[in-house]
């Protein structure tokens, strides 16, 4: 794949997007190829396995500084702990909340994702507790950003 390196007086127009579509848990890239990675709600769609295999492919192709930006569910929102539990923190047929009908669904808690993205320097991790009145749900969401070690 290629990577395209964005210089100060890039005109943003004038990119063309590259779209790859495979399987996360095995990125097609080199090491050491990205300064960003973002992930929003993608990881928690998965078992903790292949959410570890993910992140240890994130670190394999992030350059060294490089920033993992991720949004994930909370325990507190809505559908945690219903349907087909699959494992600690992770779901299947969800019938209530954000997550239902979307197959399989994990939850993070703080504890969960420090250990979880332990190989990762932790710059923030953000809770943010909402409701949303049109599903009558309640929405817990962690914002987080990490970075690969510089060495």
């Amino acid at each position: 794949a290629r990577t395209r390196i964005l210089k100060e007086n890039t005109n943003l127009n004038e990119l063309t997007p590259e779209l790859v579509v495979g399987n996360f848990a095995k990125l097609p890239w080199e090491d050491n190829q990205f300064d960003l990675v973002i992930d929003i709600f993608s990881l928690y769609a998965n078992q903790i396995n292949t959410i570890k295999q993910t992140l240890d492919e994130v670190q394999r192709v992030l350059k060294p500084g490089g920033k993992l930006f991720c949004k994930l569910w909370g325990t507190k929102t809505t559908g945690f702990g219903h349907g087909k539990e699959l494992e600690k923190y992770t779901f299947d047929n969800i019938d209530i909340g954000p997550c239902a009908n979307m197959g399989i669904s994990h939850f993070f808690d703080q504890e969960e994702i420090k250990s979880v993205f332990s190989q990762f320097k932790i710059l923030n991790i953000d809770n943010l507790y909402r409701t949303d009145n049109h599903s009558n749900s309640h929405i817990e969401e962690y914002i987080c950003t990490f970075q690969k070690h510089r060495g």
